[in-house]
């Protein structure tokens, strides 16, 4: 993007001087003011100090200067992107130049506020000021109604270990005050406000850059009138309400040379149904709209999207089927962390490019087909947590063992219901827990003890029996289902993995699992035995009574309500493989707020006041 800033103005003034070498753009001599504020600049700026190749030569004529655009006897181009300038800028600047019509001094390190005397120069046609050390108020810039390209980017400035260095305070633009805009680069400026209502005012936009800020408020329908428009990206910002119809925008995607076709608008919080626009726009490479709150069914046919090369709908509510037809061209596919169900399509063979899916965690299931075979770029494919069998994917034997792919069956969802299972010392416990779907044929059973981490010797069935059950034996279990001939040749780790004996430590269930090895997973067990529970502790019935959990059948974001909520100290929640999902926090109000969770089973562990804890599970319909 940095470079495109610099491309954009030197385009911009190539134009106006219709490519003339600078040499033959004047005859005459400057003006003594032009001259002097030249001076200025360099001598403000600390020229002597710029990178060596960009320094001025001020006993030579101007024409020679790097970045002094000339015609016609004046200063009209400023183009000094990342040549080394420190300092400020000076006064004269801002009233030197009547022919100015370009100014770029993005990627230095300026310091101190923005001028506002920017806002004098009415003539400007390209401003850049972006990725320099500004900060304070952000001026207003309401009178260069002439501008056509605006670089406002990077005024949060960070450091490795993401701490402010400066920003500047303010609100975006009104960027309807500039009709005539064609490029607009504000990303990762920490701007406040919203995008103007009336920004279709601006009919010949082809770039908005608004990635990384803290805009609020909808995405304008008006945009709908850019109808040049070929790159929107208003990602990593606070924007809501429904993604409106920009139907009418038909080239975005259709990137400028040395860019990169997007239509951006993830990490949001836009609400409704996926915008069924997008599957016509032929000439889009990259589509994103991850990490909002979109909901129903996706469109079934996206092969109108021609171009697109990466399509990501991830961290959303939507559901139904997968799309049965991706675009011919796809590479990149992550419909992950949504609520679809049913298989992967067979259509999906068509796609002949694609190399990266991510399916994982959603609720699919089903025979899958033999993709692979016909979809040879395939070398990274992810199907964790969702309700997959292990026989749902025997046709994928041959792809699972080729130790140059990354296939990623890893957990699925609970196939079991977590139990609680109350037993006297002394007595026998037997716990099933059925295997789902068909049976490939190879499944090995493996009971774990989720207090210790260890396996629990002998227990190599669907059932975990225990007999003479004895105190020391109370803890959390789990089932893990594996089959060899769905796995990635072993890696030296796994061995490792499955040995704790030595010095057993507590795991959680997704830690026992090796990545490589498709794992099902039952639901998990807690045994009690004459009341306690392995580093759980005994409870007092008081607090027993004071930790009740309810409802603890739920079907969305609800809220979760506590009997006797006095005696809990804090309240945290957890994948039932102990992944925690919501860090410790304590109630507030009349309930503990979840949320947005996939359907499938939680923990909730009450840490109470006398400091003994509880945990309980809870279904998510």
């Amino acid at each position: 993007m940095k470079q495109l800033l610099s491309l954009g103005l030197s385009a911009l003034l190539l134009l106006l001087f219709y490519a003339t070498p600078a040499q033959a753009q004047t005859k005459g001599s400057l003006p003594q003011s032009e001259y002097n504020a030249l001076l200025d600049l360099y001598q403000s700026t600390h020229g002597d100090s710029w990178l060596p190749d960009y320094r001025w030569n001020l006993s030579a004529d101007p024409e020679t200067w790097f970045g002094v655009l000339i015609e016609e006897g004046h200063v009209v181009g400023l183009s000094l992107y990342n040549v080394g300038l420190t300092g400020t800028l000076p006064p004269s600047l801002f009233t030197a130049f009547p022919k100015l019509v370009g100014l770029d001094v993005s990627n230095n390190r300026l310091e101190g506020p923005i001028p506002a005397d920017l806002n004098r120069l009415t003539s400007l046609k390209a401003l850049y000021i972006g990725d320099n050390l500004w900060s304070g108020a952000f001026p207003k810039l309401d009178k260069l109604v002439n501008l056509e390209y605006l670089g406002l980017n990077d005024f949060l400035v960070i450091d490795k270990d993401a701490n402010i260095i400066t920003h500047v305070e303010g609100e975006l633009p009104d960027l309807s005050l500039y009709p005539k805009l064609v490029y607009v680069d504000a990303s990762y400026s920490a701007f406040r406000g919203s995008i103007s209502p009336n920004i279709g005012a601006c009919r010949n936009l082809t770039v908005l850059e608004l990635t990384g800020n803290l805009l609020t408020g909808s995405l304008p329908s008006s945009l709908n009138q850019c109808t040049e428009l070929q790159i929107l990206s208003v990602q990593i910002n606070q924007l809501s309400g429904e993604i409106p119809d920009l139907s009418n925008c038909y080239k975005l995607g259709s990137a400028p040379e040395g860019d990169v076709g997007r239509l951006y608008l993830s990490n949001n919080k836009f609400t409704g149904a996926f915008p069924g626009w997008v599957a016509q726009l032929a000439y889009l490479e990259r589509f994103s709209c991850a990490g909002n709150d979109l909901s129903g069914e996706m469109p079934q046919d996206l092969s109108g999207m021609a171009n697109a090369k990466a399509f990501f709908i991830d961290h959303n509510r939507l559901s139904g089927s997968l799309p049965a037809v991706l675009p011919p061209a796809l590479e990149e596919f992550d419909a992950s962390h949504n609520l679809f169900s049913g298989s992967l399509p067979t259509g999906w063979s068509s796609s002949k490019e694609l190399n990266h899916i991510i399916l994982s965690h959603n609720n699919l299931s089903g025979e899958v087909s033999a993709l692979f075979k016909k979809l040879r770029n395939l070398d990274n494919l992810n199907v964790e947590m969702n309700r997959f069998s292990l026989a749902d994917w025997k046709a994928w034997t041959s792809f699972a063992a080729d130790d140059e792919v990354n296939f990623r069956f890893g957990s699925q969802q609970a196939y079991s219901e977590p139990q609680e299972v109350q037993a006297h010392a002394g007595h026998n416990v037997s716990v099933k827990a059925p295997y789902p779907g068909t049976l490939i044929g190879d499944e090995r059973y493996e009971w774990f003890n989720l207090s210790t981490g260890a396996p629990v010797t002998g227990q190599n069935s669907a059932t975990l029996t225990l007999g003479n059950v004895a105190k020391e034996q109370a803890a959390l279990y789990v089932c893990l289902v594996t089959s060899p001939s769905l796995s990635v040749p072993a890696q030296e780790e796994s061995a490792e993995l499955r040995s704790q004996e030595e010095e057993p430590s507590r795991k959680s269930a997704q830690e026992l699992v090796n990545p490589t090895q498709p794992t099902l997973m039952s639901g998990v067990v807690s045994l009690y035995v004459d009341g306690y529970i392995q580093e759980l502790g005994v409870l007092p019935p008081s607090a027993q009574a004071a930790c009740t959990v309810y409802p603890t059948t739920l079907t969305g974001s609800e809220l979760l309500h506590f009997t006797q909520s006095q005696e809990i100290a804090s309240v945290a929640l957890f994948a039932v493989d102990g992944t925690p999902i919501a860090p410790a926090a304590p109630l507030m109000g009349e309930g503990y707020p979840l949320p947005h969770l996939a359907p499938g089973t939680y923990l909730v562990l009450m840490q109470l006041k006398d400091d003994s804890h509880r945990v309980t599970p809870i279904i998510i319909r």
